[in-house]
């Protein structure tokens, strides 16, 4: 088995970082992101540099910059059309 401490001497990290997870996502896509410990978080995507993921999320009374560590996050969901409703059931597309 191969990764941090295995008995053949080699350390391989073989752990993903934002620029696996978010390789192939737009900026503004929507995105829905499955963390370790937590529950999932959604919003838009701005940007990822270094070991952190940076999405915007907002409605009518409220506006949210969410930062995340690239370590916590198990996969990332992307959204084939620019809207918070493709993630949410029973959602109206207006």
């Amino acid at each position: 088995m191969y990764g941090w401490g295995n008995t053949r001497g080699a350390s391989y990290n073989q752990a993903c970082d934002c620029e696996t997870f978010f390789r192939h996502v737009s900026r503004n896509q929507y995105v829905k992101v499955f963390l370790k410990a937590s529950k999932a978080v959604e919003g838009y995507y701005i940007e990822s540099n270094g070991k952190e993921a940076t999405l915007f999320d907002f409605d009518k009374d409220c506006h949210t910059l969410i930062t995340i560590c690239c370590d916590d996050i198990v996969a990332v969901a992307v959204s084939d059309e620019n809207v918070r409703c493709k993630f949410d059931k029973g959602c109206k597309k207006y």
